[in-house]
């Protein structure tokens, strides 16, 4: 994510970019592009001191970070600390979408559809509520952690060995697993780009494998409402956002709001293969008129590797980044 941002970004020429890695390998990678700082980090101390540094020579900045242990929480606040004018959600709206009972009970509020949802601490830890049943944590990111049950007796080990709060239940429903992302302004939805279909591996523990842009054969209309619905529940939520949306095999055209990702996506990475412009630029600005426009197909995986057709093209990860 950070590689492709950068990439569409340093084909800015007015822009001068910064950036703090962890990677060695990925670091390698940016010291290709000339209009790219990057200083490698070994601790969120460092990182810290690395930003405060630069401070002063700073117009904006983006955290690309996950929600789980209040990673990408903490580093949005220190920056604004400093005084930085950020391109992520507000605290407020951070702090509802990285927790996803807060979210759920936020969107009940406003009759937004969604999966009922407890903590495991809420439900009787000898009889399940539901089976088969999901079980998550309520600050995950990537499927981190997230199990599917289905005996009394895998619940009553679950809730043996694991801390009751820190994870959620809800009923494992069939159906397909969906997302779209936009760009948000204070919970206005400035841009909201081709649905997606979320690929997972069903295996113990169910992980995130990745996805493919468009997903053929959804009510985009439905989908498009939930997603106005959600933003507007949440009105400190900008910048780049997923939303992540089930469509229940019951009821395959009445959309379910799983969880809000208030962050740069996986995704974002397909998005950008089929985007026929500088899709930098309207990260930089969520008022920028007209909307990108896309074009293709994009099977990518959660690792970055990935394959675009419809338009003569088919290209692995590297070589796609440096379009």
């Amino acid at each position: 994510m950070l590689l492709g941002l950068l990439h569409d970004l340093a084909k800015r020429p007015d822009l001068a970019l910064f950036t703090t890695c962890s990677s060695d390998e990925i670091a390698r990678e940016i010291s290709q592009m000339p209009q790219v700082r990057c200083r490698s980090v070994t601790s969120s101390n460092e990182e810290r001191t690395v930003i405060e540094e630069w401070g002063p020579q700073l117009d904006a900045a983006l955290v690309i970070a996950p929600e789980f242990d209040g990673i990408l929480q903490n580093r949005c606040h220190w920056l604004r600390s400093l005084g930085l004018r950020l391109l992520n959600a507000d605290e407020t709206a951070l702090e509802l979408a990285s927790d996803k009972l807060k979210t759920d009970q936020i969107c009940r509020e406003h009759q937004i559809p969604t999966i009922p949802t407890c903590t495991v601490s809420q439900c009787d830890q000898r009889q399940p509520p539901w089976l088969p049943l999901v079980v998550k944590l309520r600050d995950g990111a990537g499927s981190l952690e997230m199990e599917i049950l289905t005996s009394e007796e895998q619940w009553r080990t679950f809730c043996r060995r694991t801390d009751r709060d820190r994870f959620l239940v809800q009923p494992y429903l069939a159906g397909r697993s969906l997302s779209v992302s936009g760009l948000l302004e204070e919970g206005v939805v400035r841009h909201l780009f081709p649905i997606g279909e979320q690929l997972f591996s069903r295996s113990d523990p169910v992980s995130y494998v990745g996805g493919k842009i468009p997903a053929r054969d959804v009510p985009e209309q439905a989908i498009h409402q939930l997603v106005t619905q959600t933003a507007r529940a949440l009105p400190g939520l900008s910048g780049w956002t997923g939303f992540d949306i089930l469509l229940p095999e019951t009821s395959p055209q009445s959309p379910l709001l799983i969880e809000v990702n208030p962050r740069l996506t996986t995704s974002s990475l397909g998005y950008r293969a089929v985007c026929q412009e500088n899709l930098g630029n309207w990260i930089l600005n969520p008022r920028r008129e007209p909307s990108p426009t896309f074009q293709g197909t994009v099977t990518f995986s959660a690792s970055g590797e990935f394959s675009v057709s419809g338009d003569g093209l088919t290209s692995g990860a590297m070589e796609t980044v440096r379009r």
